[in-house]
C-alpha cells in the first residue's frame, strides 16, 4: 500500500460509505492506493488469506482510475422485526407510504466557536427513499445518497416508531456506486453468499 509522507506516515485508504454506529454490514467498499501494479484477483487473494480477521471476508477487488472517487448512489438495508414491533410497524409503514412528505427535524452544525443554542432545520426524508416494504419478518428499505440532504437510517427507524435500540437489528445489504470523474462506470456491491464467504 502507498503511505503518506512525513513524520507519521499512514496508509492511503478510505471507506466509500461509512456506516452509522450500531449498523452491521454485509458489504463495505474499501478503497486503497498501491505503489505497484497488482490485479484485483491477486489483491483479493492476498487479503483473504493473510489479513482478514475471523468473521470478515473479501468478496473481490478491482482497479479504478487514479484519483477516482467512488460515490455512493443508493444503499439497501434490512431490519429484522422483533415480534413486539410487528403490528405497529406494519400500520406505520402503510401510513407513511400514503404520505407525500416525511418531514423531520435535523440539528444543524454550529457555526463558529463557543456555546450556542441548538438550531434545527426541517428536511423531507421521502425524496431520498427509493423503497420501503415489509416482507415476512423483515423490513427492507433503500436510501438514495445523491439526494442532499439524504435520509439517515436511524431517522427512518424513528419515523416508523421504532426504539433507538432497533439500530442493532439493522444491516446494510448492498450498495451501488459511480466512479468520479468517469461516472459512466457504475458498480454494485452485494450480500455475500454462503459459498463465497463463511461468517
Amino acid at each position: 500500500m502507498r503511505y503518506t509522507q512525513g513524520f507519521n506516515p499512514h496508509p492511503i485508504l478510505s471507506l466509500a460509505l461509512p456506516r452509522a454506529v450500531g449498523v452491521t454490514s454485509r458489504d463495505d467498499l474499501w478503497v486503497l492506493t498501491l505503489d505497484e501494479d497488482r490485479t484485483g484477483e491477486l489483491i483479493a487473494d492476498a487479503l483473504a488469506t493473510a489479513a482478514m480477521p475471523e468473521g470478515l471476508c473479501v468478496l473481490g477487488a478491482r482497479e479504478i482510475p487514479v484519483k477516482a472517487t467512488p460515490q455512493p448512489i443508493v444503499a439497501t438495508y434490512e431490519l429484522t422485526i422483533e415480534p413486539e414491533w410487528a403490528s405497529d410497524l406494519t400500520a406505520r409503514t402503510t401510513e407513511l407510504l400514503t404520505q407525500d412528505a416525511w418531514p423531520v427535524e435535523r440539528k444543524k452544525k454550529p457555526k463558529g466557536r463557543g456555546r450556542q443554542a441548538p438550531q434545527f432545520k426541517t428536511i423531507d426524508l421521502r425524496v431520498s427513499i427509493e423503497h420501503l416494504a415489509i416482507e415476512g419478518s423483515t423490513l427492507h428499505f433503500a436510501i438514495r445518497s445523491t439526494i442532499i440532504p439524504s435520509a439517515r437510517p436511524k431517522e427512518i427507524l424513528s419515523l416508523l416508531g421504532l426504539p433507538d435500540s432497533a439500530i442493532a437489528n439493522l444491516t446494510r445489504t448492498g450498495a451501488v456506486y459511480s466512479i468520479a470523474p468517469e461516472n459512466e462506470t457504475d458498480f454494485r456491491t452485494e450480500t455475500p453468499t454462503t459459498e463465497s464467504c463463511t461468517l
